[in-house]
C-alpha cells in the first residue's frame, strides 16, 4: 500500500489503483494515524481527532467501527495494529507514505547542501516539493492538535520551498521561477522571504523595474494590513537591485575540511585568532551559521564545556571573513576561566582602538564607549566574535547598530535573555558522533594508529563521551607516548576514579577537562553548586526534578530554579519535562565534587534519594496490583518526596521511565550500607516486573537484595527476597533455580511464625509446580495456602489460590469444577476491587467455558478480559488472552476473527515473551500462512 497525506488523503495499491474512502471521518482517522505512522496513538487522542467538542457517548464504539472499516480496506498490507488502548498505522518503508518520503528527501537535501553538493541538493529539494498535491490532509476534517499538525506540515513545505528557491537563485536556475513565485506570493502574501526571492528572480533576468515595482507592492500590502514596512532581508535585496548587481552569489556552504581563508587585502581590523588546524564534523552547525550569516544580526553558539564552541565559531568566522569587508573584531570575554571576566567597558575600548580611535579619544565611561561604538559601526559590514561570554549583560553593549553586520557570541551559558530580548538565534553545540570523534583522534595520533585498533578507538570515543576537548586531550596523551598502545591507554581510562586525571595535559590548565568543568561550577551560586555536587550521589546519569529535590532536602519549587541554573550553564541537559541528564564526564566531576561535602551530609542525601525511589516504587505497585500482601515501610522523611499516581498508566509510565535508575538504586543502596532499602526496593517492584516481564532486571535486583538482607541478618527480608526471586525464576521457566529458593522462603516463614508470608510462599510454590506440570504438588500447596488465607482473612491471596485450583481442574478435564472455582475467584477479586486478580481469573475462566462447550460465554469473557488487561497494563496477559480468544473463535469457525486476534497478540508477545509469540505464530501460519 502507498499512503498520501500531502494533499487529499489517498491510499493506492501496489499496482497504483486508488482505494476510495468515502466517509470524511474515516479519512480523518487515517490521516491522524498517518501523521504519526509507526507510533501508537491512544483511543482518547483519536477521539479528539474526530470530534471537535464533546464527543458523543458512542464515540469509542464508532471509532472501532472506523478502524474495522479501514482494516478491511487495507487487507493484505501491514495495516493498523493494536497496542494497549491505542492503534498504530504500520509503515514498512518510507516510500509507502509520502510524508516519510518528504522528510527523508528534505533531510537528504539539506545534508547535501551542507556538504556543498548544490546540484544534488536542488534535485532532492525538487523531488520533495513535487510530492505535494495540495494542503496536508486537505479533505480530512481533522480536529484538535491533529489539525494543527497538518497546518504545521504546510508551513514546513513553504519553508522548504523557500530554501529551494534560494538555491535555484544561487545556481542561476531562473526558468519558471517568476511564474511560480508570483503564484506563491498570491497564495501566501505575508511571506516576505518569497517576495524577496521574486524580486531577485526578476532582477537576475534583467527586469529591474518589475523587481522594484514588486518591492513597492509588498510595502503597500504590509502598510495596509499590518502597519509595518518590509523586514531587513527584503530591504537589503531592494538595495542590491538599486546597485544593479545581477551576479548570482558564489557557493555559500562551508566545508569542514576547507582551510581558513587568508585575510589579506582588507582595510578594516582583522583580529580573528588562528583556527584549529584540523577540524572535524559540525556540518549541521556550520550550515545553520551560514543561514544566519545571510541575514546578519546576532548568533549565539552555546553548549557543554569542552564541546568546541570557540573552535566552531573561529572556523566559521575565517570562512566568511571576506563577506565582511569592513573588518573582523574578536575578543575573549573570559566569562569562564582562571582569570576575572573582561568587562564590557574594557572590551569596547579594545574595539574602538581597533576601529581607529586613538587611545586619548576613547571615552572614559562604558555608556559613552558603547554609543561611540554604535556610531562607528553604523553602515559598516563587520563580523564581531564575542568569545566565552558569561552573561547577556556582558554582551549587550558590544552589539553593533548595523543590520548587515554579524555578531557571533559563544558561551557555555544559554544566555536566554540574549535570545528573548535581543533576538539572538541559538546554535547549540553538543558532543560529536563516532565518525567525527575518530577524525579528531586521527588528526592528532595519525590515521595509521587509528586503523591499527579500531575497537579500542571506539571505546576511547565512548569513554570520552564524544566531548571534543576530552578527545583531543586523550589523543595528545596517546601521541606523546608512542610506546604505549591505544588499548593500554583505554584500559587505564576505563577506571572511573582516574578518568579525569587521565584527561589532562601537564602544565596547561586550559587543556584539562576537570578545570574546564570547574570554571563553570565557580560561576554558579552556592546553592546551585551544592546541588550539582549532590547529583554525584544519584544512582544514574538521568534524573527527575523530584529526585533532585530529595537529594537537596528541599521542595520541588525550590530546586527548579537551581536546575535551571545548571541547565543554563550546560552542566545538566534537559531531556523532557522535569527530567535532566548528566554527560558521563560531567557526572564523574560531580562524583568528585560531592566528596568535598561532609560525610554526614552525603549519607543523608543518599538516604533521601534512595528513600524517594523506594516509596515511589511502592506507591506505583499499590496502583498496579492493589491488594497483594506488602512489606511495611518506614514513613518517608517528607511526604512530598514520594511520587503520586492518578492511575495505572501513570504508575507504569513512571516505572518505565525510572527503570534504569531503580535497578541502579539497588546497587547504590548496597554500596552505601542501606541494606533494608536494597531488599525492599526489588520487592516493591514485584508487580511492575511481573507485568512487563523484565526478568533479567527482576532477577538481578532481587539477588542483590537477598545478599543485602542476609548481610543485615534480616530474616523477614531474606524470606521476602527469596520468594520474589523464586517467582522471577519460575516466570522465566527456570524451575531448578526457583524451587530451592521458594522452599527456603517457606522454611523461614514457618520459623519466624509469619502465617501470611507462609501462604505467599506456598502459592508461589504452587504456581511453580503448576507451570512445571506437577499438578498434584500444586494442588496440595494451593489447598494449604487457601486454609491459611481464610484463617488470616487475606481475601486477595484467597482469590489467587482459587484461580490456581480452577486451572488444576482444567488440567484434569473437569470443566464444570474449573468454572465453579474460577467464577468464585473472579467474583471475589471484583468484590475487593482487584482488576489484576479478576483478569487473571477470567482469562482462565474463558478457557474453562470453552472446554465446557459454552463458546459464546467464552468469547464474551475473553473479549472483556483483553480490555481489562489493556487498561491495567498487563501486556503479557493481554497477549495470552488474545491467543485464547483466537482459539475460541477458531473453534466456532470464525477463522478471520481468530486470525485478527492472533495478529493483534503477536507484536505484544514478541516484545514480552518470544517463546509464546512463536506458539501464536505457528497457529497463525496453520490458519493463514507464515506471519
Amino acid at each position: 500500500m502507498r499512503y498520501g497525506v500531502l494533499g487529499p488523503i489517498e491510499v493506492r495499491t501496489a499496482d497504483g489503483r486508488l482505494l476510495e474512502i468515502n466517509q470524511p471521518r474515516r479519512r480523518a482517522l487515517l490521516g491522524a494515524l498517518a501523521l504519526h505512522a509507526n507510533r501508537p496513538i491512544s483511543v482518547t487522542e483519536l477521539v479528539g481527532a474526530l470530534w471537535e467538542h464533546e464527543a458523543p457517548d458512542r464515540a469509542r464504539a464508532t471509532l472501532r467501527t472506523h478502524i474495522w472499516g479501514l482494516r478491511r480496506l487495507l487487507e493484505g498490507s501491514a495495516g493498523i495494529s493494536t497496542s494497549r488502548n491505542a492503534y498504530r498505522l504500520e509503515i514498512v518503508g518510507d516510500d509507502e507514505l509520502d510524508l516519510l518520503s518528504f522528510h527523508r528527501l528534505a533531510r537528504d537535501a539539506r545534508r547535501a547542501l551542507a556538504h556543498g553538493q548544490l546540484h544534488q541538493a536542488a534535485e532532492l529539494f525538487g523531488r520533495a516539493v513535487a510530492l505535494w498535491r495540495g494542503e496536508a490532509c486537505e479533505d480530512a476534517p481533522l480536529m484538535g492538535r491533529f489539525a494543527g499538525e497538518a497546518a504545521a506540515l504546510t508551513e514546513e513545505r513553504l519553508a522548504l520551498q523557500e530554501d529551494f528557491n534560494e538555491l535555484r537563485l544561487t545556481l542561476g536556475h531562473y526558468d519558471g521561477m517568476v511564474t511560480e513565485l508570483n503564484e506563491s506570493v498570491r497564495l501566501h502574501p505575508l511571506r516576505e522571504r518569497m517576495w524577496g526571492q521574486l524580486m531577485l528572480a526578476l532582477h537576475r533576468q534583467g527586469r529591474q523595474a518589475e523587481a522594484l515595482a514588486t518591492y513597492e507592492r509588498l510595502r503597500l500590502l504590509l502598510a495596509d494590513q499590518l502597519g509595518v514596512g518590509p523586514g531587513p532581508e527584503v530591504w537589503r535585496r531592494h538595495g542590491e537591485i538599486l546597485t544593479a548587481d545581477r551576479r548570482p552569489p558564489a557557493s555559500v556552504v562551508p566545508q569542514a575540511s576547507d582551510p581558513p581563508q587568508a585575510s589579506g587585502g582588507r582595510s578594516g581590523p582583522a583580529q580573528l585568532p588562528r583556527g584549529v588546524g584540523q577540524f572535524a564534523g559540525r556540518r549541521t552547525e556550520l550550515a545553520r551559521l551560514e543561514e544566519l550569516c545571510g541575514r546578519g544580526g546576532l548568533a549565539l553558539v552555546d553548549g557543554i564545556p569542552g564541546a568546541g564552541k570557540t573552535a566552531l565559531a573561529v572556523r566559521f568566522a575565517h570562512h566568511v571573513a571576506d563577506r565582511f569587508p569592513d573588518g573582523q573584531l574578536y575578543i575573549d570575554l573570559r566569562g569562564f576561566g582562571p582569570e576575572p571576566p573582561t568587562s564590557a567597558g574594557d572590551a569596547l575600548a579594545e574595539f574602538l582602538r581597533a576601529l581607529g580611535v586613538s587611545p586619548d579619544d576613547v571615552p572614559a565611561g562604558p555608556d559613552q564607549r558603547a554609543a561611540l561604538f554604535r556610531t562607528l559601526t553604523a553602515g559598516r559590514r563587520l563580523l564581531v566574535v564575542l568569545d566565552n561570554a558569561r552573561s547577556a549583560q556582558q554582551v549587550r553593549p558590544l552589539l553593533t547598530s548595523a543590520s548587515d553586520s554579524l555578531v557571533l557570541v559563544t558561551s557555555r551559558n544559554r544566555l536566554r535573555g540574549l535570545v528573548a530580548r535581543d533576538g539572538a538565534a541559538r546554535v547549540t553545540v553538543d558532543v560529536v558522533g563516532e565518525a567525527a570523534a575518530v577524525d579528531i583522534l586521527a588528526a592528532v595520533i595519525g590515521r595509521a594508529r587509528v586503523d591499527e585498533d579500531c575497537a579500542a578507538l571506539r571505546e576511547l570515543v565512548r569513554l570520552c563521551g564524544g566531548l571534543p576537548l576530552a578527545l583531543r586531550v586523550a589523543a595528545e596523551r596517546v601521541a606523546s607516548q608512542p610506546s604505549i598502545g591505544v588499548s593500554e591507554f583505554v584500559n587505564a581510562l576505563a577506571a572511573e576514579h582516574g578518568r579525569l586525571d587521565a584527561l589532562a595535559i601537564d602544565g596547561d590548565e586550559t587543556a584539562t577537562v576537570r578545570s574546564v568543568f570547574s570554571w563553570s561550577l565557580r560561576a554558579l551560586a552556592e546553592s546551585a553548586a551544592r546541588l550539582f555536587a549532590l547529583l554525584g550521589l544519584h544512582p544514574g546519569a538521568e534524573f527527575s526534578t523530584f529526585a533532585a529535590a530529595a537529594l537537596a532536602g528541599t521542595q520541588v519549587t525550590a530546586v527548579r530554579p537551581l536546575l535551571d541554573a545548571l541547565a543554563g550553564g550546560h552542566l545538566v541537559e534537559p531531556t523532557g519535562p522535569d527530567r535532566y541528564r548528566l554527560h558521563d564526564l560531567v557526572r564523574l566531576y560531580a562524583i568528585e565534587s560531592v566528596r568535598e561535602l561532609p560525610a554526614p551530609d552525603q549519607a543523608a542525601a543518599r538516604r533521601r534519594v534512595l528513600g524517594w525511589y523506594l516509596h515511589s516504587a511502592d506507591a506505583a505497585d499499590r496502583m498496579l496490583i492493589r491488594r497483594r500482601p506488602r512489606i511495611s515501610l518506614e514513613p518517608p522523611e517528607e511526604p512530598n518526596w514520594t511520587a503520586a499516581f492518578a492511575d495505572i498508566d501513570g504508575a507504569l509510565a513512571w516505572c518505565e521511565t525510572e527503570r534504569a535508575n531503580l535497578v541502579a538504586a539497588v546497587t547504590s543502596a548496597v554500596a552505601a550500607g542501606e541494606h533494608t532499602i536494597a531488599w525492599q526496593l526489588p520487592v516493591a517492584l514485584w508487580g511492575f516486573f511481573m507485568l512487563r516481564k523484565y526478568r533479567d532486571d527482576w532477577a538481578f535486583t532481587t539477588e542483590t537484595g537477598l545478599a543485602a538482607a542476609r548481610r543485615a541478618g534480616d530474616r523477614s527480608g531474606e524470606a521476602w527476597a527469596l520468594t520474589c526471586l523464586g517467582v522471577a525464576y519460575a516466570d522465566g521457566s527456570r524451575f531448578a533455580e526457583s524451587q530451592p529458593r521458594l522452599l527456603s522462603a517457606l522454611a523461614i516463614r514457618r520459623a519466624i511464625g509469619d502465617r501470611v508470608g507462609e501462604g505467599t510462599a506456598l502459592v508461589a510454590l504452587a504456581c511453580m509446580h503448576l507451570d512445571r506440570g506437577d499438578v498434584d504438588d500444586a494442588e496440595a500447596n494451593y489447598l494449604e495456602a487457601l486454609d491459611i488465607y481464610r484463617e488470616t482473612g487475606d481475601r486477595w491471596s484467597e482469590g489467587i489460590a482459587l484461580t490456581g485450583l480452577g486451572v488444576i481442574c482444567m488440567r484434569r478435564k473437569d470443566a464444570d469444577g474449573a468454572v465453579e472455582r474460577l467464577e468464585q475467584s473472579a467474583a471475589l477479586s471484583r468484590a475487593i476491587g482487584d482488576p489484576w486478580g479478576e483478569a487473571m481469573a477470567r482469562h482462565a475462566l474463558g478457557a474453562a467455558y470453552r472446554d465446557a462447550g459454552r463458546h459464546d460465554d467464552a468469547i464474551a469473557c475473553l473479549t472483556a478480559t483483553v480490555e481489562t488487561q489493556r487498561t491495567i497494563g498487563d501486556e503479557w496477559g493481554q497477549g495470552a488472552t488474545m491467543f485464547e480468544l483466537g482459539r475460541c473463535l477458531q473453534g466456532v469457525g470464525r477463522q478471520a476473527e481468530a486470525a485478527q486476534a492472533w495478529q493483534d497478540a503477536l507484536p505484544i508477545l514478541t516484545k514480552v515473551d518470544a517463546a509464546y509469540a512463536d506458539i501464536v505464530r505457528s497457529h497463525l501460519a496453520e490458519l493463514t500462512g507464515p506471519a
